[in-house]
């Protein structure tokens, strides 16, 4: 027997007025348990001792993941996402104490599985400008714990001109420590500080070189990174030699340090390697040649273009993504091959070559964005979001174009499109941002958070004490 219209009604409403509580209670829990949110009420409420035992519990706190390297296999990880957000939050805060908890992170993280990442909070403690940071650095490089050397001679590195002489000595007396990894970023410091300064440069030269021939091979590689920082042109004879080293890292980086020199001379080796079998180090051509400007470098580029293992993922992103992000946009004899990727079928090459391009080719890009923010692929959507920017939409469009990504309906254009906001301003910023900080999903908040903070930090604040 067929229900009275009325009975499918009431029951077409009880479901509806069920779906909602669920959804309501749905979001009330993922508040409730918002990690990331707790750290920043411990930050608006100046508690950093407690943002210090966060950090200590997600460092020694594992969770169950599924292995890149080893199909089938799970291992486990501590909560790296929520000791960034930690070292996030002091950064923001930015207070004394903030900075001094950053250093006692960096000496949790020593004495932890994940001390690789104790350069992290040591940059971020640099990034807060505290008079007493250098001293603290000084401190590290002294320190008996590697890891917190290591993070020492890293600072040491970005501070460049605080205490200089003392910072050179103190770097090249690192160069050989007995730590590989100590002496690897001792290397790289003294040619991110050289290469600020001509006679700085040739100062800390010989130092540098002195371990050119060492058997450890980042330490050779970090030469070779070093080398390329400096640029000088006597040197260009032993980058040239490093091209011929047995591991392909070093290759690599001697690669890439040719293209500091942007010479003639360069170029009929760099031609050679975009032929090589090793796609890593055809991605190291492409940033080599991304600082040339001249007839043969182009067309070695536009080669590439159509490089049949150009989408293969690499650690810093496909060769065709690199290439988009590093050519020029006001080189006509380029123009071809970002036109070229602007018609790649992957996603995320439109969407650099859109930044790279700028208002180079405003209508095209346009065009092309559009299409993307249309896309029923959620991760086109999400690239679509990411290529925004000022060069070819008004405040106006922008607002509009990110209000619809914050209501997509799956998280990666929503995530994306708190993080665009981070970086720009457009009128309704602060609505937008204050509906993704409430939104269902942790990680959607976790980048609201960053971005309203940097907005309107006291409407964070609401939302985080409530």
């Amino acid at each position: 027997m067929q229900r009275p219209p009325g009975i499918r009604a009431n029951s077409v409403i009880r479901i509806l007025l069920l779906a909602l509580i669920i959804s309501s209670a749905i979001l009330v829990i993922g508040c409730k348990n918002d990690r990331f949110g707790e750290v920043w009420k411990m930050g608006f409420r100046g508690d950093y001792e407690g943002i210090l035992e966060t950090h200590l519990i997600a460092s020694q706190g594992k969770r169950t993941v599924y292995s890149t390297d080893r199909p089938g296999k799970i291992s486990t990880m501590s909560d790296l996402w929520l000791q960034d957000e930690c070292i996030e939050v002091l950064e923001a805060f930015a207070t004394d104490d903030a900075a001094k908890s950053l250093f006692a992170i960096a000496e949790q993280n020593a004495a932890s599985d994940d001390s690789y990442y104790n350069s992290f909070p040591i940059l971020a403690a640099i990034r807060t400008e505290k008079r007493f940071v250098a001293a603290k650095l000084f401190e590290l490089c002294d320190s008996e714990s590697a890891p917190l050397r290591y993070a020492g001679a890293a600072g040491l590195g970005e501070i460049g001109s605080q205490d200089l002489d003392r910072s050179i000595s103190k770097l090249c007396k690192m160069t050989d420590d007995n730590e590989a990894t100590v002496r690897i970023q001792a290397i790289k410091s003294l040619g991110q500080m050289g290469a600020r300064d001509i006679d700085l440069g040739h100062e800390v030269l010989d130092c540098i070189l002195s371990h050119a021939t060492e058997s450890n091979v980042g330490v050779r590689s970090s030469v070779a990174v070093a080398l390329g920082s400096l640029g000088i042109p006597d040197t260009f004879g032993i980058v040239e030699g490093m091209l011929e080293d047995s591991s392909y890292q070093v290759r690599g980086a001697a690669i890439e340090a040719l293209g500091s020199f942007a010479e003639d001379r360069a170029l009929p080796h760099l031609k050679a390697l975009a032929r090589t079998k090793n796609v890593t180090l055809r991605c190291a051509v492409v940033r080599a040649l991304a600082r040339f400007s001249s007839p043969d470098a182009a067309d070695i580029l536009v080669a590439l273009v159509d490089d049949p293992e150009g989408h293969v993922p690499q650690p810093d992103g496909s060769l065709l993504e690199i290439l988009a992000i590093e050519v020029s946009p006001v080189d006509p004899l380029i123009d071809g091959v970002l036109m070229k990727l602007l018609r790649d079928p992957a996603a995320s090459v439109r969407s650099q070559a859109i930044l790279t391009l700028g208002d180079s080719r405003p209508e095209e890009s346009r065009k092309t964005v559009k299409s993307m923010l249309s896309d029923p692929d959620p991760d086109v959507r999400k690239e679509g979001v990411q290529a925004l920017n000022t060069a070819i939409f008004s405040n106006d469009e922008l607002a509009q174009l990110l209000s619809v990504a914050a209501r997509d309906t799956d998280i990666g254009p929503r995530i994306e499109a708190a993080m665009k906001l981070r970086k720009i301003s457009v009128d309704g910023a602060d609505e937008i941002l204050v509906k993704l900080a409430r939104d269902s999903n942790l990680y959607v908040r976790r980048q609201a958070y960053r971005a309203l903070f940097k907005h309107n930090p006291d409407a964070l604040r609401k939302i985080v004490l409530q």
